[in-house]
């Protein structure tokens, strides 16, 4: 039995640490440390809490471990290990230095992906394409998966990095480092003015071998470089819609070179893996999943595509190393809820929870216009609310939507996102299914009654298909007995600036501070007072 322990961080830099225990090919937990530290993003953490909370779910010891695997090579970076694995060691103690694994950043953005083939990778082929900010010494990278192992098909330099591109524009146009998905959703509201955007070469090469490592400063070097290009271009925007409008010309252009890349990575095989920061921009998937579905091609893209993914990434590709068979990994990794541990958990504030069915809280939702924090199964990995820190209410009303934007605190032009069951997909929109929210689709005609409150400006949505055999499909299924559209409005239980909620005192604090009506599970339901 091998106990591998993939980490990600780096104490007072870096973002996205995260930690994932590995036994025999099953990740058995994978945990962010924002939701153990409650710093968004793990900026400039250590994955210390990640690695006790993973160990605690695995029931093991560090003492047990075997290994651990980092998704960084210092020596792809031009520097010595020594540093690299002193560190590591630190976050686990007595864990020998030659147990100490390098899987390249790409190459651990690669396996996080193919960990969520349905079938699981092994005896699979596949195309993978990597592309985010920069790996130690390029910005993205493809690879074909032949069901044993990982090779490298191209490279590309830092200077074609579509992440860089993208956290520059964001820059530009007045939103804070971590706020590209504002961008993206800000896009759908610009014209298409005719007036292009600064373009970005694509500099593709053999091997990441060819990448100059990418220096400390380099990086933002480059930021810096792309904001002046969009300064030189188009000048001070201020106003809403010319914000918008050069938003939407600059998603134009990576969404030109992410089919470009696609379609240079994925040649004759039927599945292609996408993973990376830039996988998570839900619009341009929505439109590659399409155009990839027509030549029989299928789009796979972990619910952690960014670097939250990345330790569950190294784990599995030093597993796949080890010689273990990799099974299919599931998205609720963390922590679970269940309506014991809530009963335990909010009696002791004095909040009565009392049995509740999924036709109770639907008629919550649709006939009050309740909002509600659903808290159930395993925590999800990744940025996207899947059914167990979310907040859900109707989907059908624009007021609500507006009410609950205001509740988190957030701009009231931002989209929100439904849930559907997979059978009902097909009938309310056009698109290809995602059970991991990060494929846009359109609203037909016919749904946007249903639907109002999750349909953006575009006429476009970001569902997440749920099967009806959970407790959270269950909810959906009875909102559908109701008003014949089986889907909830879902986003993370959060207030803005804050990460998801991850156990029920913090969801009690975060529901009381949003002012939420409710909070429920599978089997139960608290109500807040006002």
């Amino acid at each position: 039995m091998a106990l591998i322990l993939g980490v990600n961080g780096q104490a007072g830099s870096g973002h996205d640490a995260c930690a994932t225990l590995v036994v025999d090919g099953y990740v058995v937990a994978s945990v962010e440390e924002e939701r153990i530290s409650r710093i968004k993003r793990g900026r400039g953490c250590s994955p210390a809490g990640a690695i006790a909370e993973v160990l605690a779910l695995g029931g093991v010891h560090l003492s047990d471990i075997d290994a651990v695997a980092y998704p960084w090579d210092p020596q792809l970076a031009g520097s010595s290990d020594r540093d690299a694995r002193a560190m590591i060691c630190e976050w686990v103690p007595g864990i020998p230095p030659a147990s100490v694994h390098f899987v390249s950043h790409h190459a651990a953005h690669a396996f996080s992906g193919l960990a969520f083939i349905p079938e699981g990778p092994r005896g699979s082929s596949a195309a993978v394409l990597v592309l985010d900010g920069s790996g130690e010494s390029g910005g993205g990278e493809a690879f074909r998966w032949d069901g044993r192992g990982l090779s490298s098909s191209f490279a590309l330099s830092t200077s074609t990095s579509l992440g860089m591109y993208y956290e520059a524009l964001g820059r530009y146009l007045g939103f804070a480092w971590g706020e590209e998905g504002k961008v993206m959703g800000l896009s759908s509201f610009g014209r298409d003015r005719g007036f292009g955007a600064p373009e970005l070469a694509i500099d593709v090469v053999e091997s990441r071998h060819a990448c100059a490592p990418l220096t400390g400063t380099a990086y933002e070097d480059g930021i810096r470089k792309i904001v002046d290009s969009l300064h030189e271009k188009f000048g001070t925007v201020s106003t809403f819609n010319d914000r918008a409008d050069v938003a939407h010309a600059c998603q134009m252009v990576v969404s030109e070179a992410v089919c470009s890349l696609a379609e240079a990575a994925v040649g004759e095989a039927s599945t292609l893996v996408y993973a990376g920061g830039v996988a998570l921009n839900c619009a341009i998937n929505g439109a590659l999943a399409e155009t990839l579905e027509q030549r029989g091609v299928r789009l796979v893209i972990p619910p952690a595509a960014n670097d939250s993914g990345t330790a569950l990434g190294a784990a599995i590709g030093l597993a796949v190393h080890l010689g273990d068979a990799v099974a299919p990994t599931s998205v609720h990794l963390g922590r679970s809820i269940d309506r014991e541990l809530a009963e335990a958990t909010l009696g002791q504030s004095d909040v009565t929870v009392r049995a509740s069915s999924p036709d109770d809280l639907a008629e919550r939702l649709v006939e009050s216009d309740w909002v509600v924090g659903w808290l159930d199964n395993g925590a999800e990995i990744g940025p996207r609310s899947l059914g167990a820190r979310s907040v859900i209410a109707r989907p059908g009303s624009e007021r609500v939507r507006d009410r609950v934007n205001f509740m988190k605190g957030r701009e009231s032009w931002r989209p929100l996102a439904p849930s559907i069951t997979a059978d009902a997909f097909e009938d309310n929109l056009v698109g290809v299914p995602s059970a991991y929210m990060l494929q846009a689709s359109r609203v037909r005609d016919s749904a946007l009654e249903n639907l109002a409150g999750v349909t953006h400006v575009d006429g476009s949505t970001r569902p997440q298909t749920v099967d009806l055999d959970s407790a959270y499909g269950a909810v959906l299924g009875a909102i559908g007995n109701s008003n014949g559209c089986p889907a909830v409005l879902c986003t993370s239980f959060n207030l803005a600036g804050e990460p998801m909620v991850y156990t029920v005192q913090e969801g009690l604090a975060a529901g009381r501070a949003m002012n939420l009506d409710a909070l429920a599970g599978d089997g139960w339901i608290a109500e807040l007072s006002p």
